[in-house]
């Protein structure tokens, strides 16, 4: 679990919501309370307590022009007691993040040094249960969205809350 002032970089996915309703609806101890389907850019981003304007601003140079980012969410990853989907559309975001804060280890190196964008459905599933949450969201895919800005969202007491939003366009 994420300490208090943890930072993410994300875009809400709200087409995934029905994702993760399909998997609360199994299991709701495999969905996190409090953040919508997202998908995640950078995570852990910058402790809380360094993110100021000018690294929002450093974020919106980095993305600021490339405008909106259509993405089909098509492809289910499933590994044990996880369940996701790829948004290969915005591994390009992902790794201009990474380059501006080569410092920064996605995932604490889970993963590797570049693991790829993803709404994860469903994480700590036991097996039964990710096999089913995998097979029903299956079912759902494809959607389609389109990404118009980013989210800085930190982890408070009182749970994940935005710090800035960071237009694609």
């Amino acid at each position: 679990m994420p300490a208090v002032g943890t930072t993410a970089v994300v875009a809400w996915a709200p087409a995934a919501n029905e994702l993760l309703d399909i998997a609360a609806g199994v299991d709701p101890g495999v969905v996190r309370p409090g953040i919508p389907a997202h998908a995640s850019i950078a995570y852990p981003f910058l402790p809380a307590a360094e993110f100021t304007p000018a690294t929002a601003d450093t974020l919106r140079g980095l993305v600021g022009d490339g405008g909106p980012v259509a993405v089909r969410l098509a492809s289910l990853i499933s590994e044990p007691g996880f369940v996701g989907v790829l948004v290969p559309e915005l591994d390009p975001v992902a790794a201009a993040v990474r380059r501006q804060w080569p410092q920064l280890t996605p995932y604490g190196g889970r993963f590797g040094d570049a693991p790829p964008v993803h709404v994860t459905v469903a994480m700590g599933a036991e097996p039964a249960a990710a096999e089913l949450i995998a097979a029903r969201a299956a079912d759902r895919l494809p959607l389609v969205a389109e990404v118009r800005e980013l989210h800085v969202v930190g982890l408070t007491e009182a749970g994940w809350r935005p710090l800035a939003t960071v237009a694609l366009c």
